[in-house]
Formats: structure tokens, sequence, C-alpha cells
């Protein structure tokens, strides 16, 4: 979600959170975070967003404000509650530990280019 051009459906918590569903909570520091769920246990939920690659803090289930079911992206609305957005949602679960890695390889060829091109 692109801030201040994306915006966001939430309905309340009428359910028993799951692993892959996208919430908005508030951060300690009082920023409002979209990130999808990562892991409940017991009363405390953990959330990692789609392009981080650290966990959030664990927090309690409370502190959930909703679930995010649909996004306005550019006019059009994407339904984050199908089984199709369900199964992106769990590609990027499983791909979360190789994503540092993968930004280290980009970055690292980007610089060789620009080496190569004679830019620095």
């Amino acid at each position: 979600i692109r801030k201040q051009r994306d915006s966001v459906t939430v309905i309340p918590v009428y359910r028993k959170l799951k692993k892959g569903d996208i919430v908005l909570f508030k951060r300690f520091d009082s920023a409002y975070v979209v990130h999808r769920v990562n892991k409940i246990d017991g009363q405390s939920v953990t959330t990692v967003g789609d392009n981080c690659t650290e966990f959030d803090a664990p927090m309690s289930i409370c502190d959930v404000w909703g679930i995010v079911v649909k996004e306005n992206r550019d006019g059009k609305i994407l339904n984050l509650d199908s089984a199709v957005s369900r199964i992106y949602g769990r590609m990027r679960m499983f791909t979360r530990p190789v994503r540092s890695l993968w930004r280290k390889i980009k970055r690292f060829g980007a610089s060789l280019i620009r080496r190569l091109e004679g830019g620095g």
C-alpha cells in the first residue's frame, strides 16, 4: 500500500484472525500500519509487511483494529479476501526469508553495472 496514494477498506475483527490476514493496527509510535498476520500464539499476534524482511514485535490481538478486505490502487479495487489474494499472500510469506538476500544481490548487480559503465 503506497502512502497517501492507495486506500483500504477495513472491517471490524468479526472472526478469529488467521495466518495471512491483512490487518490494520496502531504501532507504538502512533503510526497506523497495514501488515499481514504471520503468527498467532494465544492472545498474541506477529505481523510482517509484504515488502519487509523483519517481523514486527508481537502485539496483543486486542491491538488489531480491523481486517483489510479491499484496496483501492489507482482506481482499481482489489479484493484482498479472495482466494487469489490469499495465494499471493502465502507466496509473499514463504519468500520472506530470501528477500533480504535478493535485495543485496540486486544492489550489488546495479553497483557492478555502474562501475562497468564508468559511472562510479
